[in-house]
């Protein structure tokens, strides 16, 4: 499977070890899409290109292993059902040299917490705030910080921002 350029897991719990190990330094994997924790090692594959992490693999915990990702352009991080998703994965974000699009779903964001440092991603050209808790002050502070950034953005409803801060209560 040397040869593998793309790999999307669904519902898939129970990785072998060497699974895992083989993922993580794939030569040719490009693109990698999973919902849970399953072989998350391979975003840390050289030659990843596009991650896009679901549910219970939207967290700052598995976001932290994308630090300094050397071929990263696109990462999309959906966190809807879990409030695993915060300010903190803003830190690691901003360290992946050659990132251009970033999507940011159901979650909870501020611009002092971390969105200022967006402005740090020199290649960034997208951004997609779906489904995000924001104020509006914050909102223009970051469009104002990323003039050439094409931004979108559509509010977190009522209803699940409730669930979010019931899931948020619950780790603490």
């Amino acid at each position: 499977m040397k040869s593998l350029k793309a790999l999307n897991t669904m519902h898939v719990t129970r990785p072998t070890p060497e699974a895992q190990a083989a993922l993580s330094v794939h030569p040719a994997l490009e693109v990698f899409s999973s919902d849970g924790a399953f072989c998350v090692e391979a975003v840390t594959a050289p030659h990843l290109q596009r991650v896009d992490l679901k549910h219970g693999a939207a967290s700052d915990n598995f976001v932290a292993l994308l630090k300094n990702h050397p071929s990263l352009e696109s990462v999309r991080l959906w966190a809807k059902g879990y409030a695993g998703l915060t300010d903190a994965s803003i830190a690691t974000l901003v360290t992946i040299p050659k990132l251009k699009k970033l999507s940011l779903e159901f979650s909870v964001f501020t611009y002092a917490g971390g969105l200022h440092r967006l402005k740090e991603l020199p290649n960034l050209a997208t951004l997609e705030l779906k489904d995000v808790a924001l104020s509006d002050d914050d909102l223009a502070k970051l469009k104002a910080d990323l003039p050439k950034v094409q931004i979108t953005f559509t509010p977190m409803t009522a209803e699940y921002r409730a669930q979010w801060d019931g899931w948020a209560a619950k780790k603490k």
